[in-house]
């Protein structure tokens, strides 16, 4: 009997998955290409982030963000494999790869230098200018990565599939791994111990000196100051400005050691120190000042100690356990706290920004080289720029610390005292009002600019300007309370920042004057009972020289570390200069990882007393 109902002809399994793998491969791909730009690396970008503050909230914007969009995402793959052709599937399998492979290519095998990047802005733009051969290389890499993408779909579909499979098993654990680190960072960011409100006390009677270090600020533009605001100049009365002042280091954390610990504790001669690590080494510079002072019976406190302990703004639990004194946090206690409360309506927004931004440095990494100066676009980000916020968010805590100080202080200390502060206001450079109001829509004058010569410079000015402002107003305090005349104070930065420095106008072109503007550090010094208008030094001086001064007033200090004896010894030699990268995760395990030297002698506004040695 004729069979009537003959069964449809079956695909054999192996070519039911070989017609599988198309679609497999097509999702594969995309996916993995989704994980990586859009949801690895921009969260482990953020991880890497030495300062959390500000993220609150942000993991869960993250997480919810992405969990819409990845399943809008999917669902979307999945339609257009169910319907798209199979020649089109294949097309696509190899577009996806393709795209997949240049990413990795640029963000990992060839990346492009373009300097240090801090408040989402790089020091080095012009690293990213067109070339030629720059624009050839791109084409040679994407014409090898395209043939690589079409050969691997064709010849090798299995494997391929398998890994992308553990590509993206790999960047899903690279996304949770970096989640928990950044959700570690938020939850360990120092929280008051009582409201933030720890007194920093000071003797009636006996000798206070004070130490503050303003991170980045420049004696080049005292003179604007001085004769802008009249009343600055009255708040500032005893002090000795020093004009012809100059940095060890670039960056805090090569400069600001030796502000603790003097010349041996530039970057090349901590290098030289023996030790296991370069943290143990920085470590011993944080030393002198209480060794030395507690052992003469002051009482000794270090409030946001940079660096110490290899944390940003200084481990005060790893510094209250070598006995090195009493340490508080004020910038992420009350200043964090001011600045939350004044900035809680933008939060959302703010959080918004970081996930744009971290996902234009993403797409940033994974761009030819010739291309990454159009993502980049000029700091703009193509409109995803954080940098704005991120800097008014920096500039506040640090403004509201430093407008905190007098209601944290008071005069009930039993003996003498010394007290080591930091702040990183100049840091965080703004177009600001009079009120020191961040203001993003307040035009420049051409006033400024023709005076200040770069719109960069004048808000550099506007923020140094808002510093000595709370500077000055704690300054008022100790005159309040009788304490100014038995107070020394000692005003100093670690380093200067790239700008138009008006007292190194004359060093060479504006390129030069950039550069050496971040060794022309500031330095104000306050002694005992001095009284008058602030004057001029051109005394040839550096901040590492502070120590030896402040050391005088015990008749010199003895560094545990190298067993010299630190006093006040005028310069008469050359001082050099070093180059490193800004964070510890830069360095050499056991020594700095010294990029460029520089030596100036005499006179910095000199162009000829400027060279480079290495």
């Amino acid at each position: 009997m004729p069979n009537s109902t003959r069964p449809a002809l079956a695909l054999p399994a192996s070519a039911a998955a070989k017609a599988d793998k198309p679609l497999k491969l097509f999702v594969l791909s995309f996916l993995a290409l989704y994980l990586l730009l859009v949801l690895a690396v921009p969260l482990a970008l953020t991880s890497f982030e030495d300062d959390a503050t500000g993220l609150e909230g942000y993991l869960r914007l993250y997480a919810t963000t992405h969990a819409l969009i990845l399943s809008a995402y999917l669902a979307l793959l999945a339609l257009l494999g169910k319907f798209a052709p199979r020649a089109l599937l294949e097309v696509l399998c190899v577009l996806g790869l393709w795209l997949l492979i240049v990413a990795g290519v640029y963000s990992f095998l060839l990346p492009l230098d373009a300097g240090m990047i801090d408040n989402f802005r790089f020091s080095e733009p012009r690293a990213m200018n067109f070339s030629s051969q720059r624009a050839l290389l791109d084409v040679v890499v994407a014409g090898a990565a395209l043939w690589a993408a079409w050969l691997l779909v064709r010849r090798f579909a299995e494997q391929v599939g398998k890994a992308l499979t553990l590509f993206v098993l790999i960047c899903a654990a690279y996304a949770l791994f970096s989640g928990v680190t950044l959700a570690s960072k938020i939850a360990a960011i120092p929280l008051p111990a009582n409201d933030g409100k720890q007194t920093i006390s000071y003797s009636r009677t006996e000798k206070n000196i004070v130490v503050l270090m303003i991170d980045g600020s420049m004696a080049g533009y005292m003179p604007r100051l001085l004769a802008h605001d009249p009343a600055a100049a009255e708040r500032l009365s005893g002090f000795t400005w020093y004009s012809n002042v100059v940095s060890t280091g670039n960056r805090t954390f090569n400069a600001l050691p030796a502000v603790f610990g003097g010349f041996d504790y530039t970057a090349a001669n901590i290098n030289k120190h023996p030790g296991n690590s370069l943290e143990e080494k920085v470590n011993q510079a944080y030393m002198l000042y209480p060794d030395n002072f507690a052992a003469k019976g002051y009482g000794v406190r270090y409030v946001d100690p940079f660096w110490y302990g290899f944390a940003r703004r200084g481990d005060c639990n790893k510094f209250v356990a070598q006995g090195a004194g009493d340490c508080i946090h004020v910038i992420d206690t009350v200043g964090r706290q001011q600045t939350n409360a004044h900035m809680s309506t933008k939060h959302s927004e703010y959080l918004w920004g970081v996930l744009k931004q971290y996902l234009a440095i993403s797409l940033y990494k994974a761009a030819p080289n010739s291309l990454k100066g159009q993502v980049y676009d000029g700091g703009d980000w193509q409109g995803a720029s954080l940098s704005w916020w991120k800097r008014e968010d920096k500039f506040l805590e640090n403004y509201f610390s430093l407008l905190a100080l007098p209601g944290l202080s008071d005069t009930n200390a039993p003996g003498p005292t010394f007290t080591f502060m930091a702040n990183n206001i100049t840091r965080a450079v703004l177009k600001l009002d009079q009120s020191c109001v961040p203001n993003k829509q307040l035009a420049t004058s051409a006033q400024e600019l023709e005076q200040l010569r770069s719109q960069d410079t004048v808000e550099i000015y506007d923020t140094f300007y808002c510093a000595m402002n709370g500077v000055t107003r704690y300054l008022d305090w100790f005159k309040q309370q009788g304490i100014y005349d038995n107070t020394m104070f000692v005003l100093v930065s670690d380093h200067g920042w790239p700008s138009r420095n008006p007292l190194l106008k004359d060093v060479g072109d504006a390129e030069r004057q950039e550069l050496y503007s971040q060794f022309q550090n500031l330095l104000l010094i306050k002694p005992f009972a001095a009284t008058g208008a602030p004057r001029e030094s051109r005394e040839f001086i550096s901040n590492a020289n502070v120590p030896g001064i402040v050391c005088e007033v015990i008749g010199g200090c003895v560094d545990r570390a190298t067993g010299k004896h630190i006093s006040n010894q005028p310069l008469t030699e050359p001082v050099q200069l070093y180059e490193t990268p800004w964070q510890p995760q830069g360095q050499n395990a056991d020594s700095y990882k010294i990029l460029s030297t520089y030596q100036v002698k005499d006179d910095v506004s000199v162009p000829g007393n400027w060279s480079k040695l290495q």
